[in-house]
């Protein structure tokens, strides 16, 4: 019994060192038939049927452990890959990704580079990164000027979105008008020069609404964890037409 128990946990090690990184678009992160011919070997000798039930219990162990994320929940084929929660919840990498994500922040600023900011955030494979759920680029044609953020500012909003927490936000609207909210941040899209935050306010299940970060003059994170899928997995990826155009999902673009 022990010996099972053993290949057991080792048969989880295999499928989780299989399985893609965090930060892999769901697209390319693996199924349970790919993952079944990968490791055709750690199933024994039994029917097609049987390797797949084994399977199949073995991935949703690993779902409820944290270590494993379904990608496309109700999908099919449904779709897996490695969960970052448990880098997340170790405090020494934590703090190592906060002080990247601060040094990379600090240096795409005073060069107004942020598309080469949000390409290391999608690639980087050692430090902090966000997936396609959660950052978005839209090509931008017309070549516009970027905007001024807060340094501050675009450092809590990417950590934010990269911890799934909420944020304290100070909104000023186009008059001027300060005011304050708790966000809830989903998704971050660069639209030409001004990237948008995804995000629902206070305890707010619906609309999920567009936040400029050029006018967010302060951003600090709460410490609250946030719950619920993401922005362009909620919209059903409608906020990006093809065309380009960006689009409020149901909301305003506003804190009040």
């Amino acid at each position: 019994m022990k010996a099972k128990f053993q290949d057991r946990l080792r048969r989880l090690d295999r499928l989780v060192n299989v399985l893609p990184s965090p930060a892999t678009a769901p697209s390319r992160c693996l199924d349970g038939s790919a993952l079944l011919s990968i490791l055709a070997d750690a199933y024994g000798n039994g029917s097609l049927d049987a390797k797949r039930r084994a399977l199949q219990r073995d991935l949703a162990d690993l779902v409820e452990d944290d270590r494993v994320d379904i990608l496309n929940p109700g999908g099919k084929p449904l779709r897996y890959r490695r969960s970052d929660k448990v880098l997340r919840d170790d405090p020494l990498v934590n703090g190592y990704l906060l002080r990247q994500i601060q040094d990379l922040v600090a240096g795409a600023l005073p060069t107004q580079r942020l598309d080469q900011l949000w390409q290391r955030l999608l690639t980087e494979t050692d430090g902090p990164r966000l997936d396609e759920q959660r950052l978005r680029i839209v090509p931008d044609t017309i070549r516009l000027r970027p905007v001024a953020l807060y340094e501050q500012v675009l450092h809590a909003v990417i950590v934010a979105l990269s911890e799934r927490c909420v944020l304290k936000v100070h909104y000023e609207d186009a008059e001027g008008l300060r005011t304050q909210a708790m966000l809830q941040p989903h998704a971050l899209v660069q639209r030409g020069p001004i990237p948008y935050l995804f995000a629902l306010k206070n305890d707010e299940t619906e609309p999920m609404r567009l936040y400029a970060l050029n006018r967010l003059p302060g951003a600090l994170q709460s410490g609250q964890t946030r719950g619920g899928p993401h922005a362009l997995q909620r919209s059903g990826r409608r906020a990006l037409p093809a065309h380009g155009k960006l689009q409020e999902c149901t909301g305003s673009a506003h804190a009040s």
